[in-house]
C-alpha cells in the first residue's frame, strides 16, 4: 500500500463563531468534532452549504466560513455570524463598521507585537472614560506562573500562555498607578515588573497567593491564569472577595485544544470571568477589562 492509499489522520476541528454564537451540527451542539484531515475548508463549506452547520439549533442561522487555522492535530474553523459590532449610539463612533473579526485580529497583533501603549488606549476607548492618569484604586494584579503557563495558547502563532498573561498583567498595572504585582505558581512572590516572570516547574497553588493578595486589602483584583488549578475552593475565595466589595476580574488563558467548561463561575456579584482564546474571546476580554478598569 502506498502513502497515497493510507487513511488520512483524524484531527480535532473546533468551531468558533466570531460573535460568540454556538455552533450546531444537524441541530446538536458541536463546539468540536473529530474528522479525517482532508481539505478542512471544503468540508466545512459542505457542512454550511448542506444546512448541517448552523448557529442555532433550529437551523435558521447559517454562518460564513472565514478561515480554518491550526496545525498538527488541532484546527479551528473561524465563522462569521454576519452581525456588525460596535454600531451602538452610546459607543465610540468609527469611520466604518467593524466586525468582531476586524477587532480580534487588531487585538492579537497588539499582543504579538507587545504594543502595550496602544492596547491600554484601546481599553480606554471601550470603557468610555479617560484613562491617561490611570486609576488610583488600590489594586492587586495576580499573574499565574505555574508550569502549565509554558504551554501554547495559540497553536498557529506559537504564543505561550505566559507571554499573553504577562502582556495583560503589565497592561493592567499601567492602567492602575496604585497597583502591586503578585506572581504565583508554587509560591506567591511580589514582583517589580512582569518582564522576567517565567513559568515554574511546579503546578499552580492558589490558596497562599489569594491570602497574600487579600492581606493588602485591595479595592480591585485582577488574576490572569491558565485556569487548570481553578477548583471550587479558589473560586469560592474569589467570590467571597467580590462579595466583600473587591472588584474581581479573572482572565483564563485557555489553549485552543482545551475545553474548560467554566460554566457560571462569573455569576457572583463583583466577579467577572473571561475565557481567552482567539475567535471572539479577545474582544469580550477587552470589554470586560474595560468594565473592570
Amino acid at each position: 500500500m502506498t502513502e497515497a492509499d493510507a487513511d488520512p489522520p483524524i484531527v480535532s476541528l473546533a468551531f468558533r463563531a466570531m460573535g460568540g454564537a454556538h455552533a450546531y451540527l444537524e441541530g446538536k451542539p458541536a463546539p468540536r468534532v473529530y474528522i479525517e484531515k482532508r481539505d478542512l475548508k471544503a468540508q466545512v463549506q459542505e457542512y454550511i452549504a448542506g444546512g448541517k452547520l448552523t448557529l442555532d439549533p433550529e437551523g435558521t442561522r447559517s454562518p460564513r466560513l472565514i478561515d480554518v487555522e491550526g496545525r498538527g492535530g488541532f484546527y479551528v474553523a473561524l465563522l462569521d455570524d454576519g452581525e456588525l459590532r460596535r454600531g451602538d449610539a452610546d459607543e465610540t463612533p468609527n469611520m466604518q463598521p467593524l466586525t468582531v473579526f476586524d477587532e480580534e485580529r487588531h487585538i492579537l497583533r497588539l499582543i504579538k507585537d507587545d504594543r502595550q501603549h496602544e492596547f491600554t488606549e484601546l481599553v480606554g476607548l471601550y470603557s468610555g472614560a479617560p484613562l491617561r492618569r490611570g486609576s488610583t484604586d488600590r489594586t492587586v494584579v495576580m499573574l499565574d506562573r505555574g508550569s502549565v503557563m509554558a504551554w501554547l495558547w495559540c497553536l498557529w502563532e506559537d504564543l505561550q500562555k505566559i507571554r499573553v498573561a504577562r502582556f495583560l498583567a503589565g497592561s493592567a498595572a499601567v492602567l492602575h498607578v496604585n497597583s502591586t504585582l503578585l506572581s504565583f505558581g508554587g509560591a506567591p512572590r511580589w514582583e517589580h515588573s512582569v518582564d522576567h516572570i517565567t513559568p515554574d516547574d511546579a503546578e499552580t497553588v492558589w490558596g497562599p497567593a489569594l491570602a497574600e493578595a487579600a492581606s493588602v486589602d485591595p479595592m480591585k483584583l485582577l488574576a490572569v491564569s491558565d485556569g487548570s488549578a481553578l477548583s471550587p475552593e479558589p473560586m469560592g475565595t474569589l467570590a467571597d472577595l467580590a462579595e466583600s466589595g473587591v472588584q474581581v476580574q479573572l482572565i483564563v488563558v485557555c489553549g485552543l485544544e482545551e475545553e474548560r467548561g467554566l460554566g457560571d463561575l462569573g455569576s457572583a456579584p463583583g466577579l467577572s470571568v473571561s475565557e481567552l482564546r482567539t475567535g471572539g474571546d479577545l474582544v469580550r476580554m477587552v470589554k470586560g477589562l474595560a468594565d473592570w478598569v
